[in-house]
């Protein structure tokens, strides 16, 4: 996965066994804090989760698009098709217009994309962003406690900040940039030339999860044969971090993506594929009526894993993790009752607190620490709306010795490959 602690599978892999961090200043080509010494910007942690967009080189020649056109695709956008073109080659599928006999093509009916990923964030450097409504900033400030602490004349210099972040750039050249999560399953579905189902998911933090949901029942109903599955986090701006820092200080923001490839189990072994964990279940629960909704839910948390047939028997969880003091602690307890005994773990030290990847992070991490140790593995995830999220991977059968084993699992979802 692209992530600040590694820019491929094999280096995040290492940082994930050696618990390298990722997380440093902000890098002086994205912006300096001296240039925003009157907003709230300065006052925000100057680190974070940093990618470095220079390795985020988009392979136009492989899918015709014009080089210019390629040079000014927003980083994110690029970083999702690099993540995803990545885990595509890892599965042994062939792309678009590729020749390669050694690899079959991707089913180009049957196969389904689907991608995890916040709306447009207030971006001043992104007109489509500015599509984050004022009144939508306002409730989500209103309903932060530790935005009402704040004295008035700082409580006002952070909304003349984001009156100034969202009326947005003169007009001019700024390039291809960033959409909803919708549109950039369907830029996906284009560049593959894929005719299957495409659908973005926004659940905040929980997206990557949501959607790992979604591909996983297709899967199982027969709907397509090959899920892909991505999530990228939002492209950090001055605006973005002012913002988070008034609804949640204490979080360490970074930014990264990753993909996974999905077949059935049966199917991933009939055409030779290698199977890297095997998802047992996954599931998406709501708190329902709660007196703090963005607090992670004990009660949603212990329905989505009991739904993910999570309980019992996992002895390993990655956990979220924000940062932010209050939830951090809400959630240890949430997951301490779910998972009793299980080991608590987080990405988000080694990558930073990454939105809508931060679930795809604790998958590739959970797939790669299951294919080390053959633990089985539980990932969770909330987001603000109240919603938890859970998913159990376990290491892939050897071998299935009976007919009664074999239609059991003959519909398990398979994650044959993971892109950065």
């Amino acid at each position: 996965a692209t992530f600040a602690c590694g820019d491929d599978l094999d280096s995040f892999a290492a940082a994930c066994r050696s618990g390298t961090s990722g997380i440093g200043p902000i890098p002086p080509e994205r912006w300096r804090a001296s240039d925003y010494a009157d907003s709230p910007a300065a006052s925000a942690p100057q680190r974070g989760g940093f990618v470095d967009d220079e390795k985020l080189v988009f392979p136009w020649r492989r899918f015709r698009v014009p080089p210019l056109q390629a040079q000014r695709m927003h980083p994110m956008d690029r970083l999702l098709f690099r993540c995803i073109t990545r885990a595509i080659d890892h599965a042994g599928y062939r792309g678009p217009r590729e020749k390669d006999a050694d690899k079959a093509a991707l089913p180009r009916a049957g196969t389904a994309i689907f991608v995890g990923a916040m709306g447009p964030g207030v971006d001043p450097t992104n007109p489509h962003a500015l599509a984050f409504r004022r009144h939508e900033v306002a409730d989500a400030l209103a309903a932060a406690p530790s935005f009402a602490r704040l004295p008035p004349a700082s409580r006002e210099a952070v909304n003349r900040w984001l009156d100034d972040a969202l009326a947005g750039p003169s007009q001019g050249d700024q390039g291809d940039v960033s959409g909803s999560a919708s549109i950039l399953a369907g830029r996906v579905a284009t560049l593959l030339d894929l005719q299957g189902m495409h659908m973005g998911v926004d659940a905040e933090a929980a997206s990557a999860l949501a959607a790992l949901d979604l591909a996983v029942t297709g899967l199982r109903a027969g709907d397509f044969d090959v899920a892909i599955v991505g999530a990228i986090s939002q492209w950090l701006s001055p605006a973005t971090v002012a913002l988070y820092r008034a609804v949640a200080p204490g979080l360490i923001l970074g930014e990264g993506g990753g993909a996974l490839v999905l077949e059935r189990l049966a199917s991933a072994r009939e055409r030779g594929g290698h199977v890297l964990a095997v998802i047992d279940g996954v599931a998406v629960a709501a708190s329902g009526r709660s007196r703090v909704p963005s607090v992670p839910s004990e009660v949603a948390m212990a329905n989505a894993a009991r739904k993910a047939g999570a309980t019992g028997t996992t002895t390993r969880v990655f956990a979220l993790a924000t940062g932010h003091a209050a939830w951090e602690a809400s959630e240890r307890e949430a997951l301490s009752a779910t998972f009793p005994g299980a080991a608590i773990t987080s990405t988000t030290g080694l990558t930073g607190h990454v939105a809508s990847a931060a679930g795809m992070a604790s998958l590739i991490a959970a797939a790669l620490a299951v294919a080390d140790d053959g633990e089985a593995t539980a990932v969770t995830a909330w987001s603000l709306s109240g919603v938890s999220a859970c998913a159990r991977l376990r290491a892939a059968p050897a071998g299935e010795a009976h007919p009664g084993d074999r239609a059991r699992h003959s519909l398990d979802a398979a994650i044959v490959a993971m892109g950065c």
